[in-house]
């Protein structure tokens, strides 16, 4: 019958409802199946003391932090309860056991009980001074640390009393838990113990330590008083609006601002005002729309005073103590009640806020929520004829509209009549009407002297208060295309145009200008700081000042440089609120802080539009944007600075499946009459310690944050490997491959904006061993032995190299003995080259000029004779002069040129102060000889032969003249010479050989 009822109260919640444009209560948050959680099936949430969200379910548990889930299964009995005592055990009960969790790898131990058996369990419960209970069907049960069991506590006036194990709430020290005729207040501490009859409890709900809300099997709800007695029931007609069925059951009850509470029932949560006794259906909304609010099966309270509900639409979170910023949509399915994109806000003498849209104008009542909206369409025969109306100011009795086309407008917020401003007579106000008609407004702006700046596209125009008579207001930029406007206390008054900045006297006259703003000119916003400063906004933010000179600017606040600024405002504690492209922004000039505000934080998701902002007389600001309406008290908006708890959950080793748990089972305590204030965990003190080979370390941490994760960032330090701290995204590890051995020091911090950034409490520690071998005591070791045998090893060495020594000197004489015989026999081979062809042709050239020329005979005989006795004297020498040298080549030239004649040239160009340098005797003549021998000499084709030095190289180039010079006899001559030199000179013997010429470079020593 219950589950029926249930059932059909939660149908006829989602039955349609007319829309209707209700004010928020509160602000939420959701998590569902789109971030990796099971939503179906989930008894009972609680949060742990690292931030972990935990969810019961009867055959798992899923623990999640905002961006990862991990799944535990277990085996065994359905789960029916789940606790978290003050330090961070978790503790989960089934009908015949409680667990522990342990960590991560070991998962949950089974408690041993100890009692009267069998029993079954139910409910857990944590008290101040940090015992763990359960209740069973015979009694409770509480946890001895020091046995480490759950054993049987035995209530002193209920000894046999048989217990509802569903029923098991406290508040403070008070614990209610009953049966199904009597529900029982016993206090752990001081043993009291209260009673009052109730028939078929259902659920329990404390309000206060001697009071409960209790709901029977009729769903019908009464207030219990165990210090009265009394039982009174609470009516349903006190729900507004009224049930569809006046049942429900109260599962939480949560303080707010005296008197009001916040209830949580099976059809919804409201608010309940303990004075009036009324309950007040709760409005959530998220993003901007109404959260549908029919049911709530489970909730849990945390110690940060975050509520969480587990909804149709999944878990709901928020803080109801927290004043936040609202976000206000149209939200009909024709979406005709009213449009989004507000261009322009202004509050009547009603307290009702204006709306200027895209589509018209609305009128929003903030008391009731209601909407009415005057579209062009719904008033066929009016004035009002171009739906988009940009520019909207109260001037205590009308309205005053700049629609996009058509001109300014008069509405009457009682009569709901548009009417024309008072144009000048005759044709003047032809003209202007005229004008004005086809002109595009952009901003109404209502000066001190109550008279009303109209600026648009073509020009701009002034509105007389009360008389609405209106004229062309001409002034040097008055066709900048006006933006917005500021009127500081003397005054003057600053506009923002399409074009830059205008500073104009009262008397709309302009006074200076700046149109050099960059990288864009246009100027949407700005805030008045004092009679000769204001803030413009751009693309950025400038502080513009006058001066003698001129307009003074500069930028401020760089982190917005690249931003098209909308909206400036100051509060009254002097904080800037500041409408960008990313968001909004709250700016402490006392302490120089920028925070950022965004759709995690309800701001809407689309550009606030400049001049769309409206400061109530209660304190309510109100900022119009492309997708709806913003609204909040500035002074109750908390700061969004707050600290993120980072934790480093693990680390694996290589590549295996082994994952070392980090945390310790330790808490740190601070005590007060038994209680702990204070407890946290931390990570092992003693590194970890790794042998050499397990150098790849994966590293994985999280930040259990629940808000806005998407903009979490993390950033890490090894110590150890690198001092600088590296960026890594969104990601939750980081690897380190082939780490040299050491001590090393992990550290890791995340922020939400990049500026502020929190480190975890304590880094990971771990140490990788070098291997045996390049450890001290093995180095150490190897050194003696190898030290010891070395010097075994030396001795006996140096007797073998003394017994040697004779040897190798006798050996190396015998060597140089031979290498001196043998460079002999080079020179002997070279030098014998000379006898069989040049000796031969001498005789027969002799024989000739002896019958031919006596005289010309003896010449050549003298010469001969010289050429063989250079040889002679210089045949045990390895070097001789290069002169020498020269002089003996002449020589042989001159011998050789009586059989050739012209047809032999040979150019000798060899400085005179070159006499220092040496050279092995023959070669030269070696060389000419060989090109003699193997070239084809003729009148017409001579053998030219050039000796010079290049590179302290002598070198002898002669050209070809028979293809096949270089011939085996020839090349053997070479090669005797490019051995000879290996051994004279460090540097060797070139040959350069071409189809026309041939070049031997000699080393000279």
């Amino acid at each position: 019958m219950i589950r029926f009822l249930l059932f059909l109260i939660t149908a006829l919640c989602l039955l349609p409802k007319p829309c209707r444009a209700q004010l928020s209560d509160f602000n939420v948050q959701l998590l569902d199946e789109g971030d990796g959680i099971r939503t179906s099936n989930v008894l009972k949430m609680v949060k742990d003391r690292q931030g972990f969200l935990w969810l019961l379910s009867p055959r798992y548990l899923q623990r999640f932090d905002g961006q990862n889930l991990k799944r535990f299964d277990i085996e065994g009995e359905d789960l029916l309860d789940i606790a978290v005592d003050l330090e961070g055990r978790i503790w989960v009960s089934t009908q015949s056991s409680v667990r522990l969790y342990i960590n991560d790898y070991k998962g949950f131990k089974n408690i041993g009980i100890e009692g009267p058996l069998p029993t079954k369990f139910n409910v857990i419960q944590v008290s101040s001074d940090n015992k763990v209970w359960i209740i069973s069907g015979k009694g409770l049960f509480v946890y001895e640390p020091v046995a480490g069991v759950f054993r049987h506590h035995v209530i002193a006036s209920l000894p046999n009393q048989l217990f509802y194990r569903k029923i098991f709430q406290k508040l403070g020290d008070e614990y209610f838990l009953g049966d199904t005729h009597t529900l029982f207040s016993y206090n752990t501490k001081t043993k009291r113990v209260r009673s009052i009859a109730f028939e078929s409890v259902s659920v329990i709900a404390p309000f206060s330590p001697d009071i409960i809300w209790a709901t029977n099997a009729r769903l019908q709800i009464f207030e219990l008083n165990f210090k009265t007695g009394k039982v009174t029931p609470i009516s349903m007609g006190r729900f507004a609006p009224k049930l569809a069925y006046p049942f429900l059951e109260i599962n939480t009850i949560i303080p707010l601002d005296h008197p009001e509470y916040l209830i949580n029932t099976s059809q919804g949560c409201f608010k309940y005002n303990r004075t009036s006794g009324i309950f007040t259906k709760a409005t959530l909304y998220h993003y901007g729309s109404e959260l549908a609010n029919n049911e709530i099966y489970t909730s849990y309270y945390d110690n940060d005073k975050i509520l969480w509900m587990l909804g149709q639409q999944g878990i709901i979170f928020f803080r109801p103590q927290w004043h936040t910023i609202s976000w206000l949509r149209s939200y009909s399915p024709k979406g005709s009640d009213w449009n989004n994109n507000i261009r322009d806000i202004a509050g009547d003498h009603e307290g009702n806020i204006w709306l200027a849209t895209a589509a018209g104008i609305s009128r929003l009542d903030p008391r009731s929520g209601k909407v009415k909206s005057f579209h062009p369409d719904s008033h066929p025969f009016s004035t009002f004829q171009f739906p988009t109306v940009q520019g909207l100011v109260f001037d205590g009795k009308n309205l005053i509209l700049g629609p996009g086309a058509g001109g300014p407008l008069i509405f009457s917020p009682q009569s709901h009549k548009f009417e024309k401003p008072v144009f000048p007579p005759g044709q003047t106000g032809l003209r202007l009407k005229t004008k004005t008609d086809l002109d595009y407004i952009y901003s109404i702006y209502t000066l001190t002297d109550g008279n009303h700046l109209v600026l648009a596209d073509a020009s701009c125009y002034l509105i007389e208060k009360d008389t609405y008579k209106i004229r062309e207001a001409s002034f040097q930029g008055s066709d900048y295309i006006g933006q917005t406007a500021s009127q500081d206390q003397t005054g003057h008054i600053w506009i923002g145009t399409f074009k830059g900045l205008l500073y104009l006297d009262k008397n709309l006259r302009t006074v200076q200008s700046d149109t050099t703003f960059f990288p864009s000119r246009l100027v949407t916003a700005l805030l008045t700081r004092n009679d000769s400063t204001v803030w413009a906004g751009s693309v950025g933010i400038y502080e513009v000042t006058t001066t003698a000179r001129g307009l003074i600017k500069k930028r401020i606040l760089p982190e917005l440089d690249n931003q098209q600024i909308t909206v400036l405002y100051q509060d009254k504690t002097g904080n800037i609120w500041i409408g960008a492209d990313d968001g909004l922004y709250r700016y402490s000039e006392k302490d120089k802080k920028l925070e950022w505000f965004d759709i995690w934080d309800n701001v809407q998701n689309k550009q606030l539009n400049p001049g769309s902002l409206y400061e109530s007389k209660n304190g309510m600001v109100y900022m119009g944007g492309n997708n709806g309406l913003n609204y909040f008290e500035p002074l109750k908006i908390k700061s969004r600075r707050q600290d993120l708890n980072v934790l480093i959950t693990g680390a694996r080793i290589n590549q295996d499946d082994s994952l070392f748990q980090l945390y310790k089972t330790e808490s740190l305590r601070q005590m007060q009459g038994g209680n702990i204030l204070k407890s946290q965990p931390t990570l092992n003190e003693k590194p970890l310690a790794l042998d050499w080979h397990q150098n790849s370390v994966e590293i994985r941490y999280v930040t259990t944050y629940f808000q806005n994760t998407q903009k979490l960032k993390y950033r890490y330090r090894l110590t150890g490997l690198d001092t600088s701290w590296v960026a890594n995204g969104r990601n939750n590890s980081v690897r380190f491959s082939s780490l040299a051995p050491g001590n090393y020091s992990f550290s890791v911090a995340a922020s939400l904006d990049g500026i502020t950034w929190n480190e975890t409490r304590q880094p990971f520690l771990f140490l990788i061993s070098p291997p045996i071998w390049k450890r001290a005591w093995f180095i150490i070791l190897a050194l003696l032995i190898s030290g010891s045998g070395g010097y075994y090893l030396f001795r006996s060495r140096v007797k073998t190299i003394q017994r040697q020594q004779a040897k190798v000197y006798a050996l190396q004489n015998k060597a140089n003995a031979l290498e001196k015989e043998k460079v002999l026999a080079m020179y002997e081979s070279l030098k014998q080259q000379l006898n069989p062809h040049f000796l031969f042709n001498s005789l027969t050239s002799l024989d000739s000029l002896i019958w031919l020329d006596a005289k010309m005979a003896s010449t050549f005989l003298d010469e001969l004779s010289r050429t063989y006795r250079y040889i002679l004297k210089n045949r045990e020498n390895e070097l001789v002069s290069l002169s020498d040298e020269l002089e003996f080549a002449q020589n042989y030239v001159k011998l050789q040129k009586t059989r050739f004649g012209e047809r032999l040239l040979v150019n000798i160009d060899v400085p005179e102060d070159s006499n220092h340098l040496k050279i092995a005797p023959v070669t030269l003549q070696n060389l000419i000889e060989n090109a003699i021998k193997h070239n084809v000499m003729g009148y017409d084709s001579p053998l030219e032969i050039d000796i010079f030095i290049e590179d302290e190289m002598l070198v002898i180039h002669n050209n070809v003249n028979k293809k096949n010079f270089v011939e085996t006899s020839n090349r053997q001559g070479l090669n005797n010479l490019v051995s000879l030199y290996r051994y004279l000179s460090p540097r060797p013997v070139e040959i350069i050989e071409k189809a026309s010429s041939f070049t031997v470079k000699i080393p000279l020593v």
